[in-house]
């Protein structure tokens, strides 16, 4: 499979999970992670804060620029076929990197390289990245955009992907199981839901852990006894809590029908998955053995909460995998090269 390939994959992903979900030492030969050189806050500033004068700016992110590149460079060297054009995939958080020029240096430094951004969320109206998938921001240097959100792939024509992961279960499998379900996340606009949730999974008798972060003052009362009101947690923390449990819950935001992690750690990890997703059913990876979704918590029959976890089948674990997700690029470009 690697040699059929044309591209080595770079990806540049800057958040935690991100770094988790890539990481897989055995897939060098053809792929490789890196996490953009911004070393903390303040140097972060210098290079992208436009109320520092450019005259700051400019000399910083020139190093910015010429450590991404290196890095670049030291995982090419690496990989089984070193003298393949790179393609180099970054998330929506950097497209004002169109604007510093780094999509147009990556691309004179690798000749032949294609560029590629992964819309994670929904596109921001007005915003940057908005522009540039309507053709309102004149872009030579992004190749491809790709969404994890199928009705965000539709409604601005873009490439529709699944969300992809390396096998992070190693650290995790061991864990002792302390809950039946387990739910993890800001509160934002899901308070009735969690409320309604809770309260029909411990009537049923099941042991429930829901973490919830950002909930105002005023309205932490307004919570069933037993809820915990957490601060932020890493993510390596959020997948040892969540791997103490047999079934994730998942309570989208806003009627969020996008593809996200929680399928990719039901089936690395071994859980149930029950969500209010519409799109779950969907899903390249959706197994109605272990996942369900649901419109309100009662409907879900007692046989789905309390029965044991089915193993997921090679199938699905391959449609998650980054052999899936850089076979599809990889046959994308080619097709748009026709």
């Amino acid at each position: 499979m690697i040699d059929e390939l044309k591209y080595n994959f770079i990806l540049c992903f800057s958040e935690e999970y991100y770094s988790v979900m890539f990481d897989d030492k055995d897939e060098s030969d053809y792929y490789g992670f890196i996490e953009y050189p911004v070393v903390n806050s303040f140097f972060k500033k210098l290079c992208f804060s436009r109320k520092i004068p450019r005259i700051v700016r400019y000399p910083v992110y020139l190093i910015f620029s010429y450590k991404l590149i290196r890095m670049i460079r030291y995982k090419v060297k690496k990989m089984k076929y070193p003298d393949r054009p790179i393609c180099f995939i970054t998330h929506r958080d950097h497209v004002g990197m169109i604007k510093k020029g780094l999509y147009n240096r990556i691309k004179k430094c690798f000749p032949g390289s294609k560029v590629i951004i992964v819309v994670t969320d929904i596109i921001t109206p007005g915003s940057l990245l908005e522009k540039l998938v309507n053709h309102e921001e004149k872009n030579q240097y992004v190749d491809m955009i790709y969404s994890f959100n199928p009705l965000e792939a539709k409604k601005y024509d873009l490439y529709l992907c699944n969300v992809p992961a390396s096998d992070f279960s190693g650290g995790y499998l061991s864990s002792e199981i302390k809950y039946d379900v387990i739910f993890i996340g800001k509160i934002k606009d899901r308070k009735d839901m969690v409320i309604r949730t809770w309260n029909s999974f411990t009537k049923r008798g099941l042991r429930c852990a829901f973490f919830l972060n950002e909930v105002n003052e005023n309205e932490k009362n307004d919570f069933p006894s037993g809820v915990i009101f957490s601060d932020w947690m890493s993510y390596q923390e959020y997948l040892k809590k969540t791997a103490e449990s047999r079934i994730i819950l998942e309570i989208s935001q806003g009627g969020s029908t996008g593809n996200t992690l929680r399928v990719n750690e039901a089936v690395i990890l071994g859980k149930k998955l029950i969500s209010d997703n519409t799109a779950l059913k969907d899903n390249p990876s959706y197994d109605p053995g272990n996942m369900f979704v649901f419109d309100e918590p009662d409907e879900i029959p007692d046989d789905f909460l309390f029965g044991n976890t089915k193993d997921y089948s090679t199938d699905i674990k391959e449609k998650i995998s980054f052999h899936h997700f850089f076979e599809q690029i990889d046959n994308d470009i080619s097709n748009k090269l026709l």
